[in-house]
């Protein structure tokens, strides 16, 4: 069967590819700088040139309330079928030369192909992933028994304890767990 035609009453299942990466992070400041320095992000900013998308909430850091000397950091991407990249004729350029053609965004769009315009919209999804990252909060991971829930570091108090009391927590231990939130 064609993969373009999807029988009526079907939907077709989205491919994704997973990355997560687990940090150490005694604190909040390296838990960030953590997520943005990865190698995973940088994958990612790689992946989004070649026209990869991360999916829609496809992007956390998240730390267990048992364990908040670690942070794991998560992407989930629109898989690719296939990424083609085309040749381009060697050339011999100079410093000069490199630095201004990485610096116009004219330019890249023109070559998109070239390496240099790889590097600079590589650099460009780069820089908008640590926007994003720097904008996401932090999420906590609590356990219950089989259950996890996921709260705000630092987000509403209000709404975290909601989360917690929809999750069967009693409220002494919603008490613990807000208090202990970093």
């Amino acid at each position: 069967m064609n993969p373009d035609q999807v029988p009526v009453g079907t939907e077709r299942r989205r491919e994704c590819y997973l990355l997560k990466e687990t940090i150490p992070a005694p604190t909040a400041s390296l838990a960030l700088e953590g997520a943005i320095f990865c190698e995973k992000t940088f994958a990612v900013a790689a992946a989004i040139t070649c026209g990869a998308s991360i999916v829609k909430g496809g992007y956390a850091r998240v730390t267990d309330l048992a364990d908040l000397e670690h942070t794991q950091v998560v992407y989930n991407l629109e898989s690719l079928p296939s990424i083609e990249f085309a040749a381009t004729p060697a050339e011999t350029i100079d410093t000069a030369e490199l630095v201004s053609r990485v610096m116009d965004s004219y330019w890249c769009r023109s070559n998109p192909d070239h390496p240099i315009a790889f590097m600079h919209f590589c650099l460009r999804n780069y820089a908008q992933l640590v926007r994003a990252i720097k904008s996401h909060g932090l999420l906590i991971m609590i356990r219950k028994g089989r259950r996890r829930c996921y709260v705000v570091a630092g987000g509403d108090e209000e709404a975290n304890r909601r989360i917690l009391a929809a999750n069967k927590f009693t409220p002494d231990e919603i008490e613990t767990i807000i208090t202990t939130i970093p």
